[in-house]
């Protein structure tokens, strides 16, 4: 594990490290040294055509990185900075659209988490710091899964505990007249709506603009499948009675009572859900199961994060395939 002063000497010298943040811990690298960005796409398995967001210590950073801010900007900032909301804007001229993925956009946060604020304050430079996993993978939330799933391939971790929130930060795109969520997360719709006082426009999300929109992303390599409350029961007698082995996350505990059962209490409330889902993910690839079912989650304003994820990570998989 690193101290912040060897992480400091690390990314100075274009090394990339694992920070952590309160949404989920991130792989960093000076933004301004091509080669060290470079090297994190490397390491993730990352497409060059997805934009990274850029990690910075004060709101007055930004003038380094975007160009033409909107006065919707500020007030926004003063009011979720640090926090988990990260904000698109026009990118200045001579920003690398290496971090950018080729877009006339950049994607900035200033996070919460004191440890990363601290790196952040001193270095006095961005971080680009996409979640410290391989591209595609459930998101890292502890120290120990960085090292689980990356190993000797970065330059070290700092350890800052789990990650407070637990899913990755709402993005929030100021480059058009009607402000848009293009990923949600903790801070949501209702929130930033309920502060500005207007609507937000709906979001037509077409290709990877931000981070994490792929229609399958935060894949665990168990099959995970969503399943209504209502249907849970019949489904688990369909999978036992094909002898599969079945990890299940919903609220109460299965009537089936079965040896190739591995059920886990899920939590009714948003944020606790959302900070322990990737955590829970990790755990059931562990139980060597064939398949995951996880009751689908309310359809509320405050889920939307959650259900986002979720709804990613199951993509590839459906019933009719797993069993």
């Amino acid at each position: 594990m690193l101290t912040i002063e060897e992480s400091i000497q690390r990314i100075q010298q274009g090394g990339v490290v694992a920070i952590p943040t309160e949404t989920v811990y991130g792989l960093a690298a000076d933004a301004s040294q091509e080669k060290a960005v470079k090297r994190i796409f490397s390491i993730k398995g990352r497409p060059a055509d997805h934009p990274l967001i850029v990690h910075i210590g004060s709101v007055a950073q930004v003038h380094d990185w975007a160009e033409d801010i909107p006065d919707i900007f500020w007030p926004l900032a003063e009011h979720f900075w640090p926090g988990p909301l990260t904000f698109i804007l026009k990118k200045k001229p001579q920003v690398n659209k290496l971090i950018t993925g080729g877009q006339d956009t950049i994607a900035l946060r200033i996070p919460s988490h004191k440890k990363v604020l601290q790196l952040l304050v001193t270095l006095k430079c961005g971080l680009a710091a996409p979640s410290a996993n391989r591209f595609g993978h459930v998101s890292p939330t502890t120290a120990q899964h960085v090292i689980d799933e990356l190993g000797d391939d970065i330059d070290g971790v700092i350890d800052g505990g789990a990650c407070e929130v637990g899913i990755e930060s709402t993005i929030l795109d100021l480059t058009i007249k009607q402000p848009q969520i293009l990923r949600p997360g903790q801070i949501s719709h209702q929130q930033i709506e309920g502060f500005l006082g207007l609507f937000l426009s709906t979001m037509k999300q077409q290709s990877p603009r931000t981070p994490g929109m792929l229609k399958a992303h935060y894949a665990p390599r168990t099959p995970l499948v969503l399943v209504e409350k209502s249907a849970l029961e019949s489904q688990l007698i369909k999978l036992l009675n094909g002898n599969l082995r079945i990890n299940v996350w919903s609220d109460s505990h299965p009537q089936q009572q079965h040896e190739n059962i591995f059920w886990q209490p899920s939590p009714i409330d948003s944020n606790k859900f959302a900070k322990v889902l990737y955590h829970q993910l990790r755990q059931f690839d562990q139980t060597f199961a064939d398949i995951t079912l996880i009751q689908c989650p309310p359809e509320l304003p405050e889920w939307c994060g959650v259900i986002d994820r979720l709804t990613r990570a199951a993509a590839h998989f459906s019933l009719n395939s797993s069993s």
